[in-house]
């Protein structure tokens, strides 16, 4: 009796022999089938072209795993000590290329000073194995390779560039050398060192500076707007103000670095005596009160506090008719730039008188005022 065979379902079946004629005696008619394809099948049969409702369901299941290779993505660019996306992932499977589970892979960081977590996995369901892949803390080349021990096509190799990443306000730095300087119109200078870094400390060229500094009279040079390939930028702070100056750095426009060196600006030498506390009206033979206070300054008005020399008083402008002598001490050594005189006084009468005070190669007159005979 003419009989056919079929297979339902998958791919790769193969049944021998497909159709034939049942033993005349038993009525049997056997034949073998295989298929390439794991998964699951349905066995038919038809007589003199007319289907058996009976049906015999048969699972193919993979083979012993034969070989392994990279499932998706091989290569990435992405930024240092981060992990690459999607992450890194390897299949395997039979001679058919059906997946096989349970196998396992190890992963290795082979270049870059990455990191693979897990190490050590086997593959899933789908013959499927993956490792979250973090590169190095360095810009440049990076390699991964998974191993299936006496696998076809093992290791197979991943590759990474590993990128800068942007500049980090805390990690990158600002100097200020010297960190003390007198006052000058440029002529003394400290040197300030930007030196652009990404998070974890490698230098980021291209970053753009802008530097500033606390307080008045300051300039600021900058001998370029982007940092080099070291990841630095140089200037120059100089100041006429006397003070102590913040000194601070942006990067790319809206980036503030954390630190925020200072400078110290000294005063320069004495330049100039003023009176600061000037004379005022007294009475013949009383203290002047009070007592009359002469500073000295430097080239650009700050106070000249290192200045300790002599400063020596007298009368300028004399409107007395008989001579006028001024009584007290007429010599102090000025301390931190001011020199008191706290016991002068003028023995005649007269409206208008000045002082004047002097020092070596300095010297400045006070403003009018008057000695009467009575209060």
């Amino acid at each position: 009796m003419p009989l056919a065979i079929r297979s339902g379902g998958g791919a790769g079946n193969t049944l021998t022999p497909p159709s034939g004629t049942t033993d005349p005696t038993t009525g049997v008619l056997t034949a073998t089938f295989s298929a390439t394809g794991a998964g699951e099948r349905t066995i038919s049969a038809t007589i003199n072209s007319v289907a058996i409702t009976q049906t015999a369901p048969v699972t193919v299941t993979a083979g012993a795993a034969s070989q392994i290779a990279a499932q998706g993505q091989i290569s990435w660019t992405a930024m240092v000590a981060t992990a690459v996306t999607p992450p890194p992932s390897v299949i395997v499977s039979d001679q058919f290329g059906n997946p096989v589970a349970v196998v396992g892979v190890r992963f290795d960081v082979t270049g870059g000073g990455g990191t693979a977590n897990p190490i050590t996995t086997s593959s899933n369901a789908s013959g499927i194995a993956t490792t979250s892949w973090t590169l190095g803390l360095l810009p440049g080349d990076n390699t991964l390779t998974a191993t299936a021990t006496g696998l076809t096509g093992s290791p197979v190799t991943f590759t990474a560039t590993g990128t800068i990443g942007p500049p980090s306000s805390t990690q990158s730095r600002v100097t200020a050398e010297p960190a003390a300087i007198p006052a000058s119109a440029g002529s003394s200078v400290s040197t300030l060192t930007v030196t652009a870094l990404d998070a974890v400390g490698n230098p980021v060229p291209g970053a753009t500076v802008t530097l500033d500094a606390s307080g008045v009279g300051n300039t600021l040079t900058q001998q370029a707007a982007t940092t080099d390939a070291s990841g630095r930028v140089t200037g120059t702070l100089s100041s006429t103000g006397a003070e102590m100056k913040t000194v601070s750095a942006t990067l790319n426009g809206t980036l503030p670095l954390a630190e925020t060196p200072t400078v110290q600006v000294l005063p320069g030498p004495a330049a100039a005596l003023a009176f600061t506390v000037q004379p005022s009206n007294t009475m013949i033979l009383g203290r002047i009160s009070p007592p009359v206070r002469v500073t000295a300054f430097d080239a650009f008005g700050n106070m000249a506090s290192g200045f300790a020399d002599n400063v020596t008083i007298a009368i300028g402008t004399d409107p007395s008719l008989l001579g006028a002598q001024l009584g007290g001490t007429k010599s102090v050594p000025a301390v931190s730039g001011v020199a008191i005189f706290d016991d002068l006084s003028i023995d005649q009468v007269g409206s208008g008188y000045t002082l004047v005070a002097s020092a070596p190669g300095i010297t400045t007159t006070s403003a009018p005022f008057d000695v009467t005979l009575l209060p």
